[in-house]
């Protein structure tokens, strides 16, 4: 569950000590960036790059469209960090 200064994203990866991962740790900074402080944004390219290419990745999505977006977001992660 999220904070009020940690993503939920951060605080499972702290829980399950997987940021010294590099890519899980963009992710994680990705995260914080979008939901806790998006006004930090452009002082992180590389975070405001996979948010932004994760959103595309996933699109427009409606409530009835919840698993096919979610399909998607999964996907493009799955690749993003196998590269």
């Amino acid at each position: 569950r999220r904070s009020g200064t940690r993503s939920a994203t951060e605080v499972l990866l702290a829980e399950l000590d997987l940021l010294g991962d590099e890519k899980l740790r963009l992710l994680a900074e990705t995260t914080h960036l979008y939901e806790i402080a998006p006004w930090r944004l452009p002082s992180n390219p590389a975070a405001l790059a996979l948010g932004a290419d994760l959103m595309e990745a996933v699109g427009s999505c409606q409530p009835r469209d919840v698993a096919p977006c979610l399909d998607r977001g999964l996907r493009f992660l799955d690749r993003w960090y196998g590269e």
